[in-house]
Formats: structure tokens, sequence, C-alpha cells
């Protein structure tokens, strides 16, 4: 049986486990019943199936052509939900990471950027990236690589 640890900020609180390396089917246990992940999962059980399990870990991956596209980059069926969620879970939106190891979860970390700093990676983002930000909201973009957060004021300018 393999497994992948689920993580609340950086707490693991459950388990994801297959029966065998070859089975795409999981199953969802808690290890700390002290608060819920979701609703849908609640700690009043300790065990949950894969068909009760599923709907909640799927909805932490991406979705259609998508996902397709990282799972070939992954050299992975895009059926197979725990193995990407193997390859992606420690970047979940959210709190949680599912990872197969503590040691696999990155700290964040804040590096303040100067203009000019903020002008060279911008030059360096492939010209795919840098289409305007009204069209990137609508797609859901995975990038390997460090994220950069770039906190505005209301009228535009830097947060400092």
């Amino acid at each position: 049986m393999t497994g992948l640890g689920v993580y609340w900020d950086g707490h693991q609180v459950g388990l994801l486990e297959r029966e065998d390396a070859r089975s795409r089917e999981y199953s969802f246990r808690y290890t700390d019943t002290r608060r819920p992940i979701s609703i849908s999962l609640p700690t009043s059980r300790e065990r949950f199936t894969a068909s009760e399990s599923r709907p909640f870990f799927e909805a932490l991956l991406p979705e259609g052509a998508l996902r397709e596209q990282i799972a070939a980059q992954l050299r992975l069926p895009a059926s197979d939900s725990f193995g990407l969620l193997a390859e992606l879970g420690a970047d979940c939106a959210g709190a949680l990471q599912i990872v197969e190891s503590p040691a696999d979860m990155e700290q964040p970390s804040v590096r303040w950027l100067d203009d000019e700093q903020l002008a060279s990676l911008i030059e360096e983002l492939p010209r795919s990236a840098r289409r305007p930000v009204r069209r990137l909201a609508r797609e859901r973009v995975l990038l390997h690589a460090p994220r950069i957060a770039l906190p505005t004021s209301r009228s535009g300018g830097r947060t400092d």
C-alpha cells in the first residue's frame, strides 16, 4: 500500500492510500480528527472510500485539456488522480499540501523586489505568459517555478 500525507498548515491531518501501485483508486483516512478538511469528509468517520473521497481531492486538480497537458508532461495517464496528486499536491490551492514526506513541503517566503528587479523577471517570462491579466484570470495556469506575488494598493501603487 502506498500513501501520501495530507497536511494542513504543515500539520499532518490525513493519509491518501492506494491499495497497490497499479491501482488508480485511493481512499482517505484521518490521522488527526480535530478538524475536518471538508464538510463532505466529516471527522466523525475516520476512513472514506474512493467514491466518498474522490470528489474533494479531484477538485484540487486541473480539469480538461489542462489536466491532459500536465499529465502528458508528467508521463501519467490523465485519469491517474493519485499520481497527479503525488506530483502536484505540494502546490494545492489553499492550506492543504499532499506530499509523500514532510520534507517535500515548501515553506512560504517573501523576497521584496524593486521596480528594476520586477521588470527583469517579467522580461524573462516566455511570451505566452505575458497575456493580459483578464485572459489569464479565466484559465487555470500551472507553473513549476517560484511564485511571484505582486500586492498593490487600490490606486495601483505598491503596498510597501
